[in-house]
């Protein structure tokens, strides 16, 4: 009786091994029947998960082998996996997040920020309710249905692999959106654009929407980019910086005067027009125009300043105020529509001029040569450790006076008197020295020009010589006095 009740045991789990086989079979529609297919999987699921009970409590009684009952657990794990997965594609199905608005708004320091608002519009009330009721408890727990969870969102400058990321930061993370709930992420813009992509990820897809940015009138309504802000610039020179100029909608207002904030007035400056060249107090866009550039033009002072130093930065303020005399001579801050902070760091030029009144010299052996030099500094720069610099012939020395590295204020000039003493055994001859000035242990070279001094070396004549010219030299005059008086009388 035994044998026979476990032949019958044996057959009836052959017959459930082969419903179970046939009953795990992927039905391909389900990928396109989300619901459906979740509603399949869950009974697959319970079936087999009784049908692993009932083996398990067989096994345990002895009427059923090891091998069934490991069988059994397998096709229960399928089943536990292919439930999880449809669950997880019917969420993700219902799963959608919608771009509401990107708005664009100028910041305080000239640049554009980008607020994206987004929302979880997936799923109606039924389909989640639908969904709740597919899934067991401990499952629709661990899944949440009405939330997506990890949303990565994005600016590009256009849709596909080609697109580049415009926005800081690159991207943007949302750990959950539930359903209905709105977000709101902030970009800031690295380039001018009047529309973006939107590129978000989340479950387990990428999307992409261009969107038209929307203006709105902010803490600015006009932004002030430059293309540099900060420049250098030599005393006596100028400084150039590109505004770029943006227009946002919503303001009403078209007109607009500039003020120069915090520049010292020692300093000249104008705004023209890039391309007419045109001197530009105001600004005015027309009703459709959105852009414009200008160009803010410096001029700093040849010399130094109390105000201005070379080598130490100057802040400033450039801002477009209402088009209002009112406002403008008040001065109010709460008048400006748009403002940008600039910088110039001057930097003074050394330049030293070399001159003398006479660069041709004549002297006797034995004797030196003496040349005044004038010296003056030209330049916007104070120079310190000048020294005389002179090449001269083999055996020749030289000395100036003052002795030692000169010290110049920018525009000081002072004399330098230069002793050239020949080598004892100089013949007489033409000879020439190359006198220049360079500095030392400055921070940047100043070298003056290179003068030429030409010299003759000549005989020097004997006592003999010297009496005999003044006798000839007497006798001569002594005849044309006797001439005249002769010529007188007749």
């Amino acid at each position: 009786m035994k044998n026979h009740l476990r032949l019958l045991v044996t057959l009836l789990l052959v017959s459930a091994t082969a419903a179970a086989a046939q009953g795990s079979v992927f039905n391909p529609r389900d990928d396109h029947f989300v619901f459906l297919g979740l509603l399949r999987a869950r009974a697959e699921y319970v079936r087999a998960s009784a049908e692993l009970g009932r083996i398990a409590s067989l096994a345990d009684r002895g009427f059923a082998s090891k091998s069934e009952r490991q069988a059994r657990e397998a096709d229960y794990e399928r089943a536990r996996v292919d439930y999880m997965q449809q669950a997880l594609a019917a969420v993700s199905a219902t799963a959608h997040i919608a771009v509401i608005r990107a708005i664009r708004t100028p910041t305080k320091d000239g640049g554009t920020a980008v607020s994206v608002v987004l929302q979880h519009v997936g799923g109606s009330s039924d389909e989640l309710a639908k969904l709740r009721g597919a899934l067991d408890s401990a499952l629709s727990a661990e899944l949440r249905p009405d939330v997506i969870e990890n949303v990565y969102v994005s600016l590009k400058n256009e849709p596909g692999v080609q697109g580049a990321a415009i926005g800081i930061p690159y991207e943007h993370h949302i750990a959950g959106v539930a359903r209905g709930q709105n977000m709101s992420i902030s970009f800031r813009l690295l380039r001018k654009t009047d529309d973006v992509t939107v590129m978000l990820t989340y479950a387990g897809r990428t999307e992409e929407r261009k969107v038209v940015l929307e203006d709105l009138a902010g803490p600015s309504t006009v932004a002030i980019q430059p293309t540099q802000f900060s420049q250098e610039a030599e005393l006596g020179g100028e400084a150039v910086f590109d505004l770029h100029l943006t227009r946002f909608a919503g303001s009403g207002r078209n007109n607009f005067s500039i003020v120069v904030e915090s520049l010292p007035p020692e300093i000249i400056y104008e705004v023209r027009d890039p391309v007419s060249r045109a001197r530009v107090g105001r600004i005015r866009f027309g009703d459709t125009e959105r852009e414009r550039a200008v160009q803010f033009i410096v001029q700093l002072p040849r010399r130094e300043t109390s105000a201005i130093h070379a080598g130490k930065s100057l802040r400033f303020g450039i801002a477009l105020v209402e088009d209002d005399s009112q406002s403008v001579r008040n001065g109010s801050r709460s008048a400006r529509v748009g403002a940008t902070r600039l910088e110039i760091v001057p930097r003074g030029v050394p330049k030293v001029d070399l001159r003398a009144a006479n660069l041709y010299l004549e002297s006797a052996l034995g004797d030196s040569l003496h040349v005044t030099f004038s010296v003056e500094n030209s330049g916007s720069r104070n120079i310190a450790g000048l020294n005389v610099v002179a090449e001269v012939p083999e055996g020749w020395r030289y000395s100036a006076e003052p002795a030692g590295p000169l010290a110049l204020a920018a525009g000081d000039r002072t004399n330098i008197r230069l002793r050239l003493q020949p080598a004892p055994n100089t013949p007489a001859g033409d000879y020439e020295a190359r006198v220049r000035l360079a500095t030392t242990g400055s921070t940047k070279a100043a070298e003056s020009d290179e003068q030429v001094v030409r010299m003759r070396l000549t005989q020097r004549r004997g006592g003999l010589w010297m009496i005999a010219g003044v006798l000839t030299t007497l006798l001569t005059l002594g005849g044309v006095a006797w001439m005249t008086v002769r010529l007188a009388r007749r």
